[in-house]
């Protein structure tokens, strides 16, 4: 019963994104995005893609052991904020996680 997806899409992209940032995620979430553009025949709103669980791994010699975002955020001493799989609540943990790895 929501608006349309593309146009959601489209929208908070133009708006939070833009062509000039870098998007970053914990994990592929690139893969799922460019899957859903092209799928539905939208350009993709990025052009520069952060795999921040990856950049955690190498920082902290995790060779080949997985760790989730909650999980390195509370490593780090960084509380979790809100309810986790949220959108917006791991989008803001993820933005504090970051800018202590960084």
């Amino acid at each position: 019963g929501g608006p349309p997806w593309v146009g959601v899409f489209r929208s908070l992209f133009k708006t939070f994104v833009g062509a000039n940032k870098i998007y970053a995620s914990w994990g592929r979430d690139d893969l799922i995005l460019m899957s859903e553009c092209k799928e539905k025949g939208i350009d993709l709103p990025f052009k520069e893609f952060l795999n921040l669980a990856t950049i955690y791994r190498i920082q902290h010699r995790l060779k080949d052991k997985r760790i989730g975002h909650k999980a390195a955020q509370e490593a780090r001493g960084i509380e979790w904020e809100g309810r986790q799989h949220s959108g917006f609540v791991d989008a803001y943990n993820l933005a504090k996680l970051a800018l202590v790895m960084f």
